[in-house]
């Protein structure tokens, strides 16, 4: 794990790189092709977070240009739960170093009981003391 300010080294580093940060003000698109440019040439970059801290059309021009450098993701620039539609701008899927999933690596067999629990834990949390885990800083979201 690297601080955020150390995202370069952690790609230049990495043999296998994991993205899941959230999607803000500071992170969105952070991942261009001048980070891409900084990975191993057998990098792996998976990416479970939120497409968007990836530059959608540097990562398809760095997977084309770099046949050795291989991505996985599992989160998409456009989807569309309602209508099951995940989009690109790109031709990942024609590329042979490149796996996509349909957003689903947050499932788990029988996740849902432990997510509820842990949400009705934080409310328990909020009305005993105030004090509920994972509060975020909503200003980081705004405009991202």
């Amino acid at each position: 794990m690297f601080p955020a300010e150390r995202l370069g080294d952690a790609l230049a580093e990495g043999d296998l790189v994991f993205e899941a940060r959230p999607l803000t003000r500071l992170t969105s698109g952070s991942i261009g092709a001048p980070e891409l440019a900084r990975t191993r040439p057998n990098a792996v970059l998976v990416n479970i977070g939120r497409a968007a801290t990836i530059d959608e059309e540097a990562l398809f021009r760095h997977l084309k240009d770099h046949p050795s450098f291989r991505a996985a993701i599992d989160v998409w620039w456009d989807e569309e739960f309602g209508d099951g539609v995940l989009r690109s701008r790109f031709p990942f899927a024609d590329l042979p170093n490149f796996v996509g999933t349909p957003h689903c690596a947050g499932f788990a067999p029988n996740i849902e009981p432990v997510i509820f629990d842990r949400a009705a834990e934080n409310v328990a949390r909020y009305f005993r003391d105030g004090r509920p885990r994972y509060v975020v800083d909503r200003a980081e979201y705004e405009g991202a």
